[in-house]
């Protein structure tokens, strides 16, 4: 499986305006075995809130 690499970097200076949209982006990991994790991305509002399994 490949492995993923997330980069991050700093922004500097007045930005904001230039933006045309934000979307809202809820993230939730799913474990399912060893050496498995599902990364679930939503984008927009949530209509339900997420539940943790007991």
């Amino acid at each position: 499986m490949p492995q993923e690499i997330e980069r991050k970097f700093l922004v500097k200076g007045e930005f904001k305006h230039l933006a045309s949209k934000s979307v809202r982006i809820t993230q939730g990991y799913i474990n399912s075995g060893a050496e498995q994790n599902v990364r679930i991305r939503i984008k927009g509002p949530l209509k339900e809130k997420p539940t943790k399994p007991a």
